[in-house]
């Protein structure tokens, strides 16, 4: 600090589009408060002249947030073990996971698929998602793992169809089976006709005769 800002302080002048002020006669700088105004819609500030955000807590109303709608639910399980079905015991929402708790067999989480059709349902339209469909009941069939459902598998989906539960989504399922179904006795009948190729060009070399195919 020179000596004229020792005697009668700093000249101060603000930064441009900075939260700081630079004395005009020494140089020295320092920080000042930022002007925080609300982003709509995001619990987030963002400062009106350098442009730094920072977040702030969440307001809720009951479960969800009234700016940002950020959900925080308390969960527990409706059928103990017997499903994997979650009901908030605040605003009563169900909540059916797709990472399934404890049923690393693909045969346990059909059977629990079926008790909660058999226990809920009333409220499938609600907690069956398209990404159950996909990632979990029938998933070695969407990955080509497999070509067809197991029996199991297609009485679920039967029941779920009947009841208007995701249907677009297993109508997409059987069009995939019926089309790998197509595409493979394509190759089947390519694979004869170039065994029938092979014979026949066996024929020719030892002195038989090719007929027309």
């Amino acid at each position: 600090m020179g000596f004229l800002c020792k005697a009668f302080g700093h000249k101060w002048e603000r930064l441009s589009n900075k939260c700081s002020r630079r004395c005009r006669v020494c140089g020295t700088t320092e920080t000042i408060e930022h002007q925080w105004q609300l982003i709509e819609g995001q619990c987030a500030e963002k400062c009106t002249v350098c442009g730094k955000r920072r977040s702030i807590e969440c307001t809720f109303d009951g479960c969800k947030c009234v700016r940002c709608g950020n959900e925080k639910h308390s969960y527990v399980y409706v059928d103990g073990d017997a499903t994997d079905l979650q009901l908030c015991t605040k605003c009563g929402k169900y909540y059916l996971s797709r990472d399934l708790r404890t049923r690393s067999t693909e045969e346990g989480i059909l059977d629990m698929f079926e008790t909660l059709i058999s226990l809920h349902g009333d409220i499938l339209p609600q907690i069956i998602l398209t990404d159950h469909i996909y990632n979990v009941i029938a998933y070695d069939v969407i990955a080509a793992k497999r070509q067809q459902l197991s029996e199991k598998e297609e009485r679920i989906l039967n029941l779920l169809y009947e009841r208007g539960v995701q249907t677009k989504a297993i109508d997409d399922i059987r069009a995939r089976i019926e089309e790998r179904k197509k595409s493979r006795s394509l190759s089947n009948d390519e694979i004869r006709r170039q065994e029938y190729d092979a014979n026949a060009d066996e024929g020719i070399f030892h002195g038989g005769v090719r007929g027309d195919k």
